[in-house]
């Protein structure tokens, strides 16, 4: 198995397990994703005798895709469940960027360190930081996957915090 395979396996992995069955959401899970959730499972399975139309199929999930990463710049996801939901419709993407995002922030919320540096942490008053990362995982691994290595993400986060206290927050 390759290392992309691995790594699409483990996402999928993670997604199976902290999937709900098809349930209506629990008030601390956001309805928005289930709903993509379902949609997207739905786009996969057309019924007997009819044939996926792909080109309306990709441009589907790429709309999915767009707002789950929208929901994750936003903070929305609020169990293992939005994120277990989050990785599926992700999986679906183009890049490996998304299979990345999809699992350092699942890793994130399940209070882990990432593996491949994506995650900045933003928790006014304190500064921007890196999220914890797993040093255990080579730079070439993450760039081999298209994420920044380990250098490059603490450069990053040091140029969040210069920005934020160059904008004049008070606490910095």
């Amino acid at each position: 198995m390759t290392a992309s395979g691995f790594h699409l396996a483990l996402v999928f992995a993670v997604a199976v397990l902290t999937m709900p069955g098809p349930t209506l959401a629990q008030p601390s899970e956001s309805v928005e994703l289930q709903q993509m959730y379902e949609a997207d499972q739905a786009a996969c399975m057309p019924p007997e005798g009819k044939q996926i139309d792909w080109q309306t199929l990709n441009v589907e999930d790429a709309k999915r895709q767009k707002r789950v990463r929208q929901l994750l710049a936003e903070k929305r996801m609020r169990s293992a469940a939005d994120f277990g939901r989050a990785a599926m419709i992700l999986q679906h993407g183009r890049g490996a960027d998304e299979y990345l995002l999809a699992l350092d922030r699942f890793l994130q919320r399940i209070a882990r360190p990432q593996r491949y540096a994506t995650q900045i942490e933003m928790r006014y008053p304190d500064p921007p930081r890196l999220y914890p990362v797993d040093t255990t995982v080579p730079d070439f691994l993450r760039v081999q996957f298209g994420a920044p290595t380990l250098a490059t993400a603490r450069k990053r986060e040091a140029d969040l915090i210069r920005k934020v206290v160059k904008a004049g927050f008070p606490s910095m």
